[in-house]
């Protein structure tokens, strides 16, 4: 993940390649959420941001993450990877157009990238990409399989 940082702004190229940074943070950020478990209390960080900077596009911006999560969620499937960097440079180019309407929404923007790194993190952090299990019982054997948790008996 491309991280920003307040270092990251004094590398040079001013406030354009800051914002470049902190947009394509932002943005890597949301899509990769958007295959987490945790999904949905980012899109809400996400659409409180919006919806403070642009009340009337909210609802629009809701439906439009909802919709982009089904497309990360098959691209994960399909293992298609370029369809993912797309979804980052979509979500890049509206988190520009978004700043560039309203030079406010930066501070904002830095919030927001703090706010879901620890959820991706988390989501990061918990997340197996691949189980593979095999098992073999005879006779009275019995075999108990999971992938994470497994409760067995008692209420």
């Amino acid at each position: 993940i491309y991280r920003w940082t307040d270092q990251s702004r004094c590398r040079g190229g001013g406030m354009e390649q800051d914002l470049t940074a902190l947009t394509s943070a932002a943005a890597v950020t949301l899509v990769r959420l958007m295959a987490a478990d945790s999904w949905d209390r980012a899109k809400g960080v996400v659409v409180s941001m919006w919806r403070r900077a642009h009340p009337l596009q909210a609802d629009e911006i809701d439906a439009e993450l909802a919709a982009a999560r089904l497309e990360v969620l098959a691209a994960h499937d399909a293992q298609d990877e370029q369809a993912e960097l797309d979804l980052v440079s979509e979500w890049r180019s509206r988190l520009r157009r978004l700043v560039a309407a309203d030079p406010q929404v930066v501070q904002e923007l830095r919030q927001l990238v703090e706010e879901l790194r620890p959820i991706l993190a988390e989501a990061e952090d918990t997340r197996v990409s691949s189980v593979r299990m095999q098992a073999r019982a005879s006779g009275q054997g019995r075999v108990y399989q999971a992938a994470r948790d497994q409760k067995i008996g008692g209420p």
